[in-house]
């Protein structure tokens, strides 16, 4: 939500994760996070992006207040970031 450009608040977040049970765990145990929603998605289609074969995605829905977090997973987990990458979300 915006009011004359400033952000008030963020209602959703989400991010890819390696490990859904450990990340899951952080969350809840040292920034008091519960757990609102576990699911698992398939969509064949996936597999039929460039370089991608993911066929299962985990997500589990957090929440802190208001605020909501959904940590996702893939199965069998994507290509690491080639060396010397300088992308923000590592």
């Amino acid at each position: 939500m915006a009011v004359n450009g400033r952000v008030l608040r963020v209602l959703h977040v989400s991010r890819t994760v390696a490990h859904l049970a450990r990340a899951k765990a952080f969350y809840c145990a040292a920034l008091g996070f519960r757990t609102v929603e576990e699911a698992a998605h398939t969509r064949p289609v996936w597999a039929q992006l460039p370089g991608v074969a993911a066929t299962l995605m985990q997500t589990t829905r957090l929440r802190i207040g208001q605020q909501e977090m959904e940590l996702t997973a893939f199965e069998p987990d994507g290509a690491p970031y080639p060396p010397g990458n300088n992308a923000a979300d590592l």
